[in-house]
């Protein structure tokens, strides 16, 4: 989660209140970021690439990513 929000809220490029921040959360999910056809959420800590949401199944990501579009 918090990869996604740093993420998110850094794509706005000035400060933001909390509740823009998690609207960008949501947009940046609708967007399919997550989806495996997609970025990927790309964990900085690690020294080769790794997706920070690797263990989800596709299934999980096409979910979440949907759910982000209805409640967007």
């Amino acid at each position: 989660m918090e990869l996604l929000a740093e993420k998110a809220i850094s794509s706005a490029g000035m400060p933001i209140s909390p509740g823009e921040g998690l609207k960008l959360v949501f947009e940046t999910l609708a967007h399919g970021i997550i989806l495996p056809t997609g970025p990927g959420l790309l964990d900085p800590c690690e020294k080769e690439v790794v997706d920070a949401l690797g263990c989800l199944t596709a299934q999980a990501k096409q979910d979440i990513t949907t759910y982000a579009q209805v409640h967007d």
